[in-house]
């Protein structure tokens, strides 16, 4: 039986062969044993957004109302807690009101959610503004919508305010 001749272009691939296999970085123990890595170096990655992307804009406009909108809703009337449902739901209410009256001017109209959230004796209200050069004005406001909601409720009331510009 004859043995197969190797012609030049075979070589040329056996060489080129040899050198992606050599550029290709992987543990000495693994190539001794046979065990092919190539795919796995050679895979593709999870696509992630990047990095200044915020959540508004990675979230496509009909998901959200199912994915943001959950935190101003009012989670205390959960079915089975019957204890202060209606005082929690007016207080909300009023709250609401209360803060779209008086940050009017410097609510953001693309984010207008107002987020509650109770812990112990303290309510916590975070919103989005919009300062418009009048950071003054927002400072006295904030001061002024803690002290009132606070005597109001009888309890410690926390306004949280993101600002931002577009």
């Amino acid at each position: 039986m004859a043995t197969p001749r190797l012609c030049r272009t075979n070589l040329n691939l056996i060489c080129c062969f040899q050198k992606c296999l050599n550029n290709i970085h992987a543990p000495s123990g693994l190539q001794r044993a046979g065990i092919a890595t190539t795919p796995i170096i050679l895979g593709t990655k999870a696509k992630r957004p990047p990095r200044g992307v915020n959540l508004d804009k990675r979230i496509r406009p009909y998901r959200y109302g199912v994915t943001v909108a959950s935190e101003s809703q009012n989670t205390g009337c959960i079915s089975g807690s019957r204890q202060w449902t209606r005082e929690r739901i007016t207080d909300d209410l009023m709250i609401r009101s209360f803060i779209r009256g008086t940050f009017l001017p410097f609510l953001d109209h693309k984010r207008q959610t107002v987020v509650i959230k109770r812990k112990l004796n303290t309510i916590i209200v975070a919103l989005f503004v919009v300062p418009r050069d009048q950071i003054s004005r927002i400072y006295f406001l904030v001061g002024y919508a803690e002290k009132l909601m606070g005597a109001m409720f009888g309890c410690n009331v926390q306004l949280v305010l993101q600002t931002g510009h577009y």
